[in-house]
């Protein structure tokens, strides 16, 4: 690590990142926490975030880039989840896609609580 001047700090220029989701909601190698109260549509948003960014559509506005896509679904049964994919996939006449991946976890604990 080299300490540089605040003049070379500032004039530095950073290399172009393709952003996933536009406005830089969301950058290669970062992660997006969808959190809310319950029944405040956690699983749909995440559902729907997730098709887009597999065909690469927009996203309430946002430009997304086709990516590979990991849903972690921590919150309701595999059953029930499997429903509102389904649902999602009926409504919206989309065929399965080999760059979605789903895990369904329930009652993982992500703190010590």
């Amino acid at each position: 690590m080299k300490p540089e001047s605040l003049g070379d700090f500032l004039a530095w220029k950073p290399p172009h990142i393709t952003q996933i989701i536009g406005n830089g909601l969301l950058i290669p190698q970062g992660k997006m926490i969808i959190f809310g109260p319950y029944k405040s549509w956690k699983s749909m948003t995440a559902i729907d975030l997730a098709f887009k960014l597999s065909t690469g559509n927009p996203w309430l506005g946002f430009k997304t880039t086709l990516s590979t896509v990991l849903v972690i679904q921590l919150e309701i049964p595999k059953a029930e989840y499997q429903k509102r994919v389904n649902k999602y996939c009926f409504g919206n006449q989309l065929s399965p896609l080999n760059n979605l991946f789903l895990v369904s976890i329930r009652n993982l604990k992500l703190d010590k609580g």
